[in-house]
């Protein structure tokens, strides 16, 4: 066992080294060396302005800043598409997934004409959670707040105390879907924005799926899932930089694949692919294609950010070792993040091109927020409903015996990532 934990450990680097990102969309330009001011809402008076060194233009609580981590929610997780999952999870109709985009609860299901659909996971009447597990199968999601329950379409079949109602129209209150794509191989994107969704370009990642023969017939062999203080823009940063690691791939997947028997075949090199334009996520596939994995970075607030790797295997094979791997290389990952966490980056023209892409984004933000005179949050709906529907709910909870404020309101609940401690 102690000639096995070093091959492992080795795995890892080469696992962070997968994360590193040598590709960047557009073009890349050193940054100017001069002053700017990013204010992060459209009401300066209101917001704190951001002052950037002399040197860079980035603002001086680029990692830390409270105000810039609400801006950047708006600016690039309501809008940009997101890599989630892949097909191979949802085998059943029913299966689904929950997540956390930035705060945003969102959950994929599988519906019984087999087409994977995502919602946010907040229930229309009072805003509540619909699924608590972090994975489940059912082809009816119910809310335990009030009873109201969805199918796997996000559509409302259950309401109790508004089935009388001559006004309530239930299928106009089924659950708020989400933007998904599903590529030809099976990755699934999914966009939070309400309104002018860009065209999703898969054509890279179908690309290098295609030619290693990953689809839908993938089979998910293991999750680690980590959680780390740091910065979600300084964990891009740092796996950027940190691209000597992948000399040690080949070596690495060598010594694994003598070790154990469901790594066999790998070990002749490997391929991988940025799966948005910011570096959050990437797919990763080993030499001989047996292995592949995605690895993203998603974040909890401005100081917290969660690593997650999903391992599939191309075809069946001796997975007995797979839990000892994986805790393993979860122990790996806080050891390695550790130097991230204590050295800040400093930002420089020469080491910053992911990071202008992302300031760029949110300048671009901006601009239409000063424009409209107000925060703009692209993912946020609108809910409207009647008198009849207020006398209803008010009846929902003296039933309950609860206080009017005791649940949150449906119009603000993305703005405040807010999220019911009951299971349904």
């Amino acid at each position: 066992m102690t000639g096995f934990v070093p091959i492992l450990l080795s795995v890892f680097a080469a696992l962070v080294a997968l994360g590193v990102y040598r590709y960047v969309p557009g073009v890349r330009s050193r940054a100017k060396k001069r002053g700017t001011a990013l204010v992060t809402g459209p009401n300066s008076g209101h917001d704190v302005a951001l002052q950037a060194q002399k040197a860079s233009d980035f603002p001086d609580d680029w990692w830390t800043g409270d105000s810039l981590f609400d801006l950047e929610r708006r600016a690039i997780f309501s809008k940009q598409w997101t890599f989630i999952s892949h097909q191979s999870n949802f085998t059943r109709p029913g299966d689904y997934h929950t997540y956390e985009l930035a705060n945003f609860p969102i959950f994929l299901i599988l519906g019984k004409d087999h087409v994977i659909r995502a919602f946010h996971n907040v229930c229309r009447h009072r805003a509540y959670t619909i699924t608590k597990k972090k994975s489940g199968s059912s082809t009816v999601l119910g809310c335990r707040y009030h009873g109201w329950s969805y199918d796997t379409r996000g559509r409302l079949v259950k309401a109790p105390a508004f089935d009388n109602i001559a006004s309530f129209d239930r299928s106009q209150n089924g659950l708020f879907e989400i933007h998904t794509h599903t590529t030809r191989q099976g990755f699934i994107f999914v966009n939070l924005n309400t309104t002018n969704v860009s065209a999703l370009d898969a054509k890279v990642v179908d690309v290098v799926a295609r030619a290693w023969g990953i689809s839908e017939r993938s089979a998910p062999l293991a999750v680690i899932d980590v959680e780390e203080s740091l910065n979600w823009k300084q964990a891009v940063f740092h796996m950027e930089q940190a691209g000597y690691l992948s000399k040690v791939m080949p070596t690495a997947w060598h010594e694994l694949a003598s070790k154990m028997p469901f790594f066999s075949g790998v070990g002749n090199g490997d391929v991988h692919c940025i799966l948005d334009s910011h570096g959050l996520n990437s797919l990763h596939v080993a030499a001989g294609g047996r292995l592949w994995y995605t690895f993203s970075a998603s974040p909890i607030s401005v100081g917290q950010t969660r690593f997650t790797c999903h391992i599939y295997l191309n075809w069946p094979g001796d997975n007995a070792q797979s839990d000892i791997a994986m805790q393993i290389i979860k122990d790996e990952v806080q050891s390695l993040l550790l130097d991230a966490r204590r050295a800040p980056p400093v930002l420089d023209a020469a080491a910053a091109e992911l990071q202008k892409g992302i300031l760029n984004d949110l300048t671009t933000h901006l601009k239409e927020e000063r424009k409209n005179g107000k925060e703009v949050w692209p993912a946020s709906r609108e809910s409207t409903v009647s008198e009849k529907y207020n006398q209803a709910d008010l009846l929902c909870k003296q039933l309950s015996c609860l206080k009017p404020k005791a649940a949150p309101s449906i119009d603000n609940w993305g703005k405040l990532g807010s999220r019911s401690e009951l299971d349904w």
